[in-house]
C-alpha cells in the first residue's frame, strides 16, 4: 500500500510544482505586455437604406399565377462616395411564403443612374448585386416585379431585408 501513496504523493507533487511554474511563467510575461486603448474611432455610414411599407390592394388568384410591379421599396441615400459597393436583398421568409405560393420569381432591380438587376426565388432567397459602376452620387431605389403561382388560400406577407456592403468585403481577394 506504501507505493500508491508513494506515487500519488509524487503526482499531486508534480501537479503543484506545474501549477507554479505556470504560475510564474505568467508573472513573468506580464512584465512586457501592456495594452493602449485609442479612441475615439469614428466611422461613418456608407449608405442608409429606407423602406417604404407597401400594401397590395389586389387579391392574387388561388390556383392561379400572378404579376405585381412594385416600385421604390427601398431607397438608399449615399454618404460616402468613393466607396465601391454591393447591394445584397434577402426574402427573410420564404418557408413562410412556401406554403401559400408554389412558385414565386422576383426580379429586383437597384435604379440608379443605371439598372442593375438580379433574381429572388423561394429556393434562392438572396441576391447579392455588384452596383460598383454606378455613381453613388445620386440616391438608387429598389424596384420589385413579383412573378408567382398562388397554390393556397390565405394571406401571406413578403419580408425583404436590404443592406448596403463594401465591395472589399464582398469580393473575393
Amino acid at each position: 500500500m506504501g507505493g500508491k501513496t508513494d506515487t500519488r504523493e509524487k503526482a499531486i507533487a508534480l501537479a503543484m510544482m506545474a501549477l507554479a511554474l505556470i504560475g510564474i511563467s505568467a508573472a513573468w510575461a506580464t512584465q512586457y505586455t501592456s495594452t493602449a486603448s485609442i479612441s475615439p474611432i469614428t466611422v461613418e455610414d456608407m449608405a442608409t437604406v429606407s423602406k417604404m411599407d407597401i400594401t397590395l390592394n389586389q387579391p392574387i388568384p388561388t390556383l392561379g399565377w400572378f404579376t405585381k410591379t412594385v416600385n421604390d421599396v427601398f431607397t438608399i441615400s449615399h454618404n460616402l462616395n468613393n466607396v465601391k459597393r454591393y447591394v445584397r436583398v434577402v426574402l427573410v421568409n420564404a418557408p413562410e411564403v412556401r406554403n401559400y405560393l408554389s412558385y414565386l420569381i422576383i426580379r429586383v432591380t437597384v435604379d440608379g443612374p443605371s439598372d442593375v438587376t438580379g433574381y429572388i426565388t423561394l429556393t434562392s432567397p438572396e441576391i447579392l448585386l455588384n452596383t460598383t459602376s454606378i455613381n453613388t452620387n445620386e440616391n438608387w431605389t429598389i424596384d420589385l416585379l413579383l412573378f408567382g403561382y398562388a397554390s393556397k388560400t390565405g394571406s401571406v406577407g413578403i419580408t425583404l431585408y436590404c443592406s448596403v456592403e463594401p465591395a472589399e468585403a464582398v469580393e473575393p481577394s
